[in-house]
């Protein structure tokens, strides 16, 4: 009779292993159709819109390094390279970013103080 009963539990168990990897595989359907509804529920166009904005954000960013007098001879692809390897070391103390504001006061005049003060209005979208 307890051969019967645990021949009973062990099927029971099967059953049930078996309902819950069929429950797994459910839940990660409906967990994969949810980010592809996601996804298309933003649509081309607003993605299309933000990257137009973050690549519009990035030109006026490197317009702006270009105004400095550390950067003003680079390139773009220059200053992007210089931007990567400065984020990777760490390098943004406040005491290089005091003496590229006084080197970019000393050499812009009157005009670029104007055009700073113009530009420290602009956030990046």
């Amino acid at each position: 009779m307890q051969k019967e009963r645990l021949s009973d539990i062990e099927d029971e168990l099967e059953m049930k292993a078996g309902e819950n990897n069929r429950l797994r595989k459910q839940v990660a359907d409906l967990e994969a159709a949810m980010q592809d509804l996601y996804c298309s529920r933003k649509g081309n166009g607003s993605l299309q819109i933000e990257l137009d904005s973050l690549k519009a954000d990035n030109e006026r960013l490197l317009e702006l390094l270009k105004d400095t007098c550390e950067y003003a001879d680079w390139d773009d692809s220059q200053i992007v390279k210089a931007a990567q390897n400065k984020a990777i070391r760490g390098m943004t103390s406040s005491t290089s970013q005091k003496s590229t504001k006084s080197r970019a006061e000393s050499a812009g005049g009157k005009s670029a103080q104007s055009k700073t003060k113009k530009d420290n209005d602009w956030i990046p979208t």
